[in-house]
């Protein structure tokens, strides 16, 4: 078994004699593994095969295999995940349930679509429906998230709490500065936002943008001095494509909620578009036009919880 994660997979194949090959997931494979490993079937006979959940149209797997499965000679099979016979009807709506937009008709429908226009299209259409005036009941978890600016963008932080049982998130409360500051004035910015979310939901930890460490050593000391009860981390920042994803699935599943307040993170969730012109990879519009800060910020804040929001969350809308 050879990983495929990475350029460098290929490496571990060169050389070698193969009868065929099995590749699983091959959308999420660089195509010089894939190239190189089917180069390597030499042997009279030899034969691939591929699964994989369908991206965008214009990637390397759809258009340099399937859209040339006549010439290759191959055996294409698209399946819907109705097409799934192990799945009970509850399972296949809680997954309905789990994805919108591209997301749904890529995983549910097996279609290869395109990432393009608003990319949180649900908000977007229907802010109402997961904007609060109050504050839940039942927070009992508490994340921060920093984003800091630069080059036109905006220094942005998100305080989040998460229900129990990690049932929904709520955004509480929104830190957000246009304007070109020193660092001592960041600081302190930052430090009044961690104390002011403490005094409404506590948080352990704010994960900062790890791109910037002086300034998150210079937040660190400064937190520490004051004695406020909050450890500053260096954010996970995983793939943005993933914590869209984790986005969308909670505002699906109605488990995503924002106070009215958080103005400049409501508009962010509403003005968030696909960029156009990156057709073969899901990205996110990053051009200035629209604040990406705050979703940045929000995005650093929920990634820790990612697999217990998952796995644990529940289903239901809160009533």
């Amino acid at each position: 078994m050879f990983g495929g994660k990475d350029e460098r997979s290929q490496d571990l194949i060169q050389g070698i004699t193969l009868a065929g090959v099995f590749f699983d997931e091959v959308a999420l494979m660089p195509e010089s593994f894939v190239n190189q490993a089917t180069g390597r079937c030499s042997v009279d006979g030899s034969k691939f095969w591929f699964n994989c959940n369908p991206g965008s149209p214009a990637h390397w797997f759809k258009t340099g295999w399937i859209d040339k499965r006549a010439d290759k000679r191959l055996l294409y099979l698209r399946f819907t995940m109705d097409d799934n016979l192990s799945l009970s009807e509850a399972v296949k709506e809680r997954y309905r349930s789990t994805y919108s937009g591209v997301f749904f008709k890529r995983y549910i429908l097996g279609e290869w679509k395109s990432a393009d226009g608003v990319i949180y299209r649900q908000f977007a259409d229907d802010p109402e429906r997961f904007i609060l005036d109050e504050v839940p009941a039942d927070i009992i978890i508490g994340t921060m998230g920093l984003d800091f600016g630069g080059n036109g963008s905006a220094h942005a932080g998100c305080l989040v709490g998460i229900t129990r049982g990690y049932r929904s998130i709520v955004i509480l409360d929104e830190y957000y500065r246009k304007e070109v500051i020193d660092p001592g004035t960041l600081t302190d910015d930052v430090c009044g936002f961690v104390q002011r979310s403490q005094a409404q939901c506590r948080a352990a930890s704010i994960w900062c943008d790890s791109a910037e460490t002086t300034l998150i050593k210079g937040i660190r000391t400064e937190v520490f001095a004051r004695h406020i009860p909050v450890e500053v981390r260096n954010a996970r920042k995983g793939e943005i494509i993933d914590r869209i994803r984790l986005c969308d699935m909670l505002m699906s599943q109605g488990r995503f909620f924002v106070l009215r307040r958080c103005q400049h993170t409501i508009a962010a969730l509403s003005e968030a578009v696909w960029d156009s012109k990156s057709p073969t990879k899901d990205k996110r519009l990053d051009d200035g036009s629209t604040n990406i800060d705050s979703l940045d910020a929000l995005e650093y804040a929920l990634e820790p919880h990612a697999n217990r929001l998952i796995e644990f969350g529940g289903l239901h809308e809160r009533k």
